[in-house]
């Protein structure tokens, strides 16, 4: 059975930052190899969000409804980081942490990863050096 990888979206998420990421794990890593992983979408409700570049998704769960089975929850950047929306991803990353599930980010997500403490005693990268 594959394992989900969740991709959290806010509203002007950065389409092209996971496109690179859902395609190694939706066809594998490695060529003809065995597929271990599906992609979702999540996002603050269950409403189409709109990336800076136009494209609309409509996610595949809501934070409400989420599943509690998932191998890995990876933050895609954007510019709503800091905004009121992107608190409330601030328990669901505490929970993946403490169930020792993979948590990752990109870009503006690392930013917010770092703002709230979870990456103080991690080594990382990101945007800049606060």
């Amino acid at each position: 059975m594959k394992q989900k990888v969740l991709f959290i979206l806010l509203n002007e998420y950065t389409d092209w930052e996971g496109a690179f990421l859902s395609t190694a794990l939706h066809v594998g890593v490695i060529p003809g190899g065995e597929i271990k992983y599906e992609v979702h979408t999540v996002a603050p409700t269950s409403d189409t969000v709109c990336s800076i570049g136009g494209f609309r998704t409509l996610p595949d769960y809501s934070f409400e409804n989420m599943p509690k089975d998932y191998a890995a929850l990876v933050l895609i950047g954007g510019n709503r980081w800091d905004s009121p929306e992107a608190e409330l991803v601030v328990p669901l990353v505490q929970e993946a942490l403490d169930k020792s599930k993979i948590v990752g980010a990109i870009c503006n997500g690392a930013s917010f990863l770092c703002s709230h403490g979870f990456l103080n005693n991690i080594k990382h990268t990101g945007n800049g050096l606060d």
